[in-house]
This record gives structure tokens, C-alpha cells and sequence, in this order.
């Protein structure tokens, strides 16, 4: 199966060069699934045309770097190119009704193409502590269906997510961190899927991951 996947942008930091890049573990992570990914750029001059020239059964928007919502400084400008070129990911996606999975900023990108708002500093306003791992109630849902607990672990690597407030009104929570904070979504007529945390990182939810991901690649075939 071939899949659009976002990237992150990274900086060198001996001189001044910006690079798209995917980690290693994404990689791995896919190949257990028989997943290949086509990476998708950050500063394509033509997107749709991009998306349109190649047969993709699905998306990734995947996780790293923060949501820029009003660039003030060129730093944050080179950032800001991937919040463009994920929101027509979005729009081109759905155009073409390609099931889409957002991770961390993934997620949080979801739920503010949707009219959501993204929860900024969780770790001081919520407790949420970053680079740890918690755990999250599952609600009824059509995804986790086959999953037995009604609670699982799960990895934990951001300082901004969404909260209960926050989670924009067309979209479903299947996954909720102290009833206040949105760790899953989805939207109830569209196959998108959004998780809030790393499913390539940590092998603590793989069981709840395998299940989210084979969920989401029903939906692609």
C-alpha cells in the first residue's frame, strides 16, 4: 500500500539549511504493515498537482514542530510552510475522499482544519506532563471496538493539544486523558482518525495501535 505522508522541518544546526524529514522509527513503524510511504514536501509549488500525479490509497499527517498560527519572525515563517502545506493536504485529501490519520500535531491539525482550537501550554494549565507516558479512557466508539480494555498507555511528547473545550464540533472524541484533554478523534461521516499520541515511538499501546491503524487501512483499501 502507498501512502502520502507529511514530514517535519528541521534545521541545521552547524549553518543555515532547512530540510523535510521523517524519523527512522516511521519508517520501521510502517514496514510491519506492508505501508510504503511517498513523503510529501513542504514547499511544493503545486501541491494538487503533486497529489494529483500519484495513486495514494491514504494520508499521514504525521507529528514534530509546533503549529504557527501568525507567523511574527522569518524563523517561524520556514515552520509555518508546513501548517500551509498540511491544511491543503487536508483539503486535497478530503476532496478526494482519501482516509486520513493525523499523530501529536497531526491530530492537533485536524481538529483546527475543522474549526477546533489548538489547548496551548497543557503541561502548566492541565498537569499534563511532557516526554511520559499516561493513561487514556477509551470511550464507545466504531474504532477501538475490538480493543477488550476500556483503558490503555499511551506516550506522551507535546506541550499543546486540545482539550474537552477546545475539540471543534464536528469531529468525536474516542479518547479522553482525565476527561479533559482529547487524546483521539474522528469524524463521524469522513475517514479521518486523529491520535494525539506517537504510534512509532513507544511499544506500550501497539495492541491499541495496531487497532486504530488496521481501522484506518480498511478504510484505504
Amino acid at each position: 500500500m502507498l501512502i502520502g505522508m507529511s514530514m517535519r522541518i528541521t534545521e541545521n544546526s552547524s549553518y543555515v539549511e532547512y530540510r523535510d524529514s521523517i524519523s527512522h522509527d516511521w519508517v520501521n513503524y510502517l514496514n510491519k504493515y506492508d505501508i510504503s510511504p511517498l513523503l510529501i514536501p513542504n514547499n511544493l509549488a503545486n501541491i494538487n498537482q503533486f497529489l494529483n500525479s500519484v495513486d495514494i490509497s491514504g494520508i499521514i499527517i504525521t507529528g514534530g514542530d509546533s503549529i504557527i498560527h501568525a507567523p511574527t519572525n522569518p524563523n517561524e515563517s520556514i515552520y509555518h510552510q508546513r501548517d500551509v502545506t498540511e491544511w491543503d493536504i487536508l483539503t486535497i485529501g478530503i476532496k478526494k475522499k482519501l482516509p486520513i490519520l493525523g499523530t501529536c500535531r497531526g491530530f492537533q491539525m485536524i481538529n483546527k482544519y475543522f474549526g477546533g482550537n489548538i489547548t496551548k501550554n497543557i503541561s502548566t494549565t492541565y498537569k499534563h506532563t511532557v516526554a511520559h507516558e499516561h493513561q487514556i479512557d477509551l470511550l464507545e466508539n466504531p474504532i477501538t471496538s475490538g480493543f477488550s480494555n476500556h483503558k490503555s498507555s499511551v506516550n506522551s511528547y507535546h506541550d499543546d493539544g486540545v482539550s474537552i473545550l477546545d475539540l471543534s464540533d464536528e469531529l468525536n472524541p474516542f479518547a479522553t486523558w482525565n476527561n479533559q484533554i482529547i487524546e483521539g478523534l474522528y469524524h463521524p461521516k469522513l475517514p479521518i482518525v486523529g491520535i494525539q499520541w506517537h504510534p512509532e515511538r513507544s511499544p506500550n499501546s501497539k495492541d491499541l495501535d495496531e487497532i486504530i491503524l488496521r481501522y484506518w487501512m480498511n478504510q484505504c483499501n
